[in-house]
């Protein structure tokens, strides 16, 4: 008998033939592969969410941007109201 031969496959109860190697060595390099697609799912699906994160804080700041862009507009035309207010009742007055 070979050493091959002689090889157990842990909790095997009869030698393991060459050809039952093979098939643990297939098994082995499916489930790393398996592990392999796994992981690089889960970074993906990490990475789709930090860019979701990005966007969503992205859009807040353009928010807070378009909301400040406003007020400063309503003010400026507050502002031109009170001047224009004021210049009818001045022409009022004379």
């Amino acid at each position: 008998m070979s050493d091959v031969e002689n090889v157990r496959k842990p909790g095997a109860e009869k030698p393991v033939t060459p050809a039952g190697l093979l098939v643990c060595e297939q098994e082995e390099e499916e489930e790393e592969e398996k592990e392999e697609e796994e992981e690089e799912e889960k970074e993906e699906e990490e990475k789709e969410e930090k860019e979701e994160e990005e966007e969503e804080e992205e859009e807040k700041e353009e928010e807070a941007e378009e909301e400040k862009e406003e007020k400063e507009e309503e003010e400026e035309a507050q502002e031109k109201g009170k001047g224009q207010q004021q210049y009818f009742l001045l022409v009022k007055e004379n």
